[in-house]
């Protein structure tokens, strides 16, 4: 009876090391996490007070979400907001970039060494980015282009290579593909 228990529980932990080692590969194939990221330097990575501040968005985004699709143009709506985090646990605050085209909500968001993308296309989301852990797992492939402006901070990013969107269980269901650009022009 004792083999048996141990042979179940020996089968049970291989079983859970051999997920676990799946779910592992997911930081390295879509995130970066040696080094800094480029979104550090922008002139609202510090803030930690709430604020609301008006934004110009503009996009030009090249998307595969079930079927091929395109957003270009400016944003009907937009604003950037600082999120105070109330356990200032990596970061005093959340930085969210939220712009609204026609037919696609994008939310782009920095917290500590981590940031994320979510883009709601007809009421599904999609998205890649996480906060788990030490949030040190930014987003591979993401180049990030800042500029002071008399109004603000100008920010660019870019796909430079195809950029998975995934679902709340970590399954690709998109992708957001190369070339594809997000202009947000904070205005201070």
């Amino acid at each position: 009876m004792k083999k048996i228990i141990f042979s179940l529980l020996l089968a049970l932990s291989c079983t859970a090391a051999n997920a676990q080692s799946k779910d592992f590969e997911y930081p390295s194939k879509y995130f970066e996490y040696n080094g800094t990221p480029a979104f550090v330097n922008s002139m609202f990575n510090n803030s930690e007070n709430k604020m609301q501040l008006s934004m110009d968005a503009y996009a030009d985004l090249h998307i595969v979400a079930g079927k091929a699709m395109s957003v270009k143009g400016k944003a009907l709506k937009a604003k950037f907001l600082v999120k105070p985090d109330e356990d200032e646990v990596y970061d005093k605050a959340y930085k969210i970039y939220e712009a609204n085209f026609k037919g696609v909500n994008v939310k782009y968001t920095t917290y500590a060494y981590a940031d994320a993308i979510q883009l709601t296309i007809n009421k599904k989301t999609y998205e890649i980015g996480t906060f788990d852990g030490a949030c040190d797992f930014f987003i591979k492939n993401l180049k990030h282009q800042y500029t002071k402006t008399q109004m603000g901070e100008t920010l660019v990013l870019t796909c430079t290579k195809d950029i998975p969107l995934l679902n709340n269980n970590f399954k690709r269901v998109g992708t957001l593909k190369k070339g594809s650009v997000l202009t947000f022009n904070v205005k201070k």
